[in-house]
């Protein structure tokens, strides 16, 4: 789920977060060039409960591309230990 406050937007990704969605995240990504005004990006893992790399590689993107574009980086909001072990052991 996707949504946008003030030009804040936030991502909000719930379960297993895996390559099955892999085509909604790449279209996503595809439809970040479309933005014009970023303030901030927040990734919400809140209620995800766990992530396989694909979608790593996709969060990765994601923040590759608002880096290049708008200067910052997204912030990632995460509640499971596991996870961010993962994330953490990713850099």
């Amino acid at each position: 789920m996707h949504t946008t406050v003030d030009a804040t937007h936030v991502l909000k990704l719930t379960g297993d977060v895996k390559v099955s969605q892999s085509p909604a995240l790449s279209r996503f990504i595809e439809n970040l060039a479309e933005f014009d005004i970023l303030k901030s990006f927040v990734i919400d893992l809140t209620d995800a409960l766990s992530i396989d790399s694909t979608a790593l590689g996709f969060l990765a993107k994601i923040a590759i591309h608002t880096e290049n574009r708008f200067q910052f980086k997204p912030t990632i909001v995460c509640c499971s230990d596991d996870i961010n072990k993962v994330m953490d052991s990713m850099g």
